[in-house]
């Protein structure tokens, strides 16, 4: 999904939050917001990672065109990354605003790769994109 769209959808949840439990606050709704379209920056450190080039406006236009077989790694996208995440949002309010950006953008982007029909371009889980990576290298 593009970013302007995970802005947009990603401002209205953050409104509609802010409204449905006004203790989050404008500064917490702000934070979910940012995290919802922040937590895109593994899709970026994937293309310098993958291209060895750190351009953004072709980082940009390399991921919006391509449709590729290879799994993607997102890290910041993973099941590990978010339960971690989950774990260490008990301990802080803002961890857990951002916890809920990235569950709520993980969402959004699960249910765009189903409408695509390209759901199979990522891998959900570290472990088995590490596993796949180490033995795919012998």
């Amino acid at each position: 999904m593009l970013p302007k769209w995970h802005a947009l959808l990603g401002a209205i949840f953050s409104i509609i939050l802010v409204i449905l439990f006004p203790a989050i606050g404008w500064l917490g709704a702000f934070v979910i917001f940012a995290s919802s379209v922040l937590i895109d920056v593994d899709h970026y450190l994937w293309y310098v990672w993958k291209e060895k080039d750190w351009s953004l406006k072709k980082a940009y236009f390399y991921l919006k065109n391509s449709k590729r077989k290879v799994k993607r790694m997102m890290i910041l996208h993973t099941f590990e990354f978010l339960l971690l995440l989950g774990i260490a949002s008990f301990y802080s309010k803002f961890l857990f605003y951002i916890l809920i950006g990235f569950v709520f953008h993980s969402i959004v982007d699960i249910i765009d790769m189903l409408r695509t029909k390209e759901l199979n371009e990522r891998e959900f889980f570290f472990v088995n994109w590490f596993r796949k990576f180490i033995f795919s290298k012998k």
